[in-house]
């Protein structure tokens, strides 16, 4: 009888183990849209050091002050604290997804996609005010 049990256990937990599949992986596209960004910094590409925002143009720290939102009809809207729409535009990734575009005022531009991955979005843009004279930056973002 308690082998009856033991087996029947067993094979249960067998069960409950083989249908606890890993969760299917989405594309970058998916988890672009599956959340809000905040820019949490600005980078220098060559070392990774952080850019301080006082050295940074104030379209660029305008950033800071908002949440991005990537919808799954190409619409990215910046969303401000309190939650009312600022700016709306489109986005596109390139056919490889290595190049964002991004049409929306104080974050247009075609970027790098440096990093994408459920938690993180890198993107790498040239042409950012530092110090009054424009380089490469990475614009760090972390989901919401």
């Amino acid at each position: 009888m308690i082998q009856k049990i033991s087996t029947g256990f067993l094979v249960l937990v067998v069960l409950f183990l083989a249908s606890c599949g890993k969760d299917k992986d989405l594309t970058k596209s998916e988890v672009l849209v599956s959340t809000s960004w905040k820019l949490s910094r600005v980078s220098n590409p060559s070392d990774g050091k952080t850019i301080d925002q006082s050295r940074l143009g104030a379209t660029t720290v305008s950033i800071f002050q908002m949440n991005i939102q990537f919808r799954d009809n190409n619409i990215v809207r910046a969303m401000g604290p309190d939650n009312q729409i600022l700016n709306a535009g489109t986005w596109q990734l390139s056919s490889d997804q290595t190049v964002m575009t991004v049409d929306i005022t104080a974050f247009k531009g075609d970027f790098k996609v440096v990093e994408l991955k459920k938690g993180s979005l890198i993107l790498q843009q040239s042409g950012v005010p530092v110090d009054g004279k424009n380089q490469s930056a990475n614009l760090e973002f972390v989901a919401l």
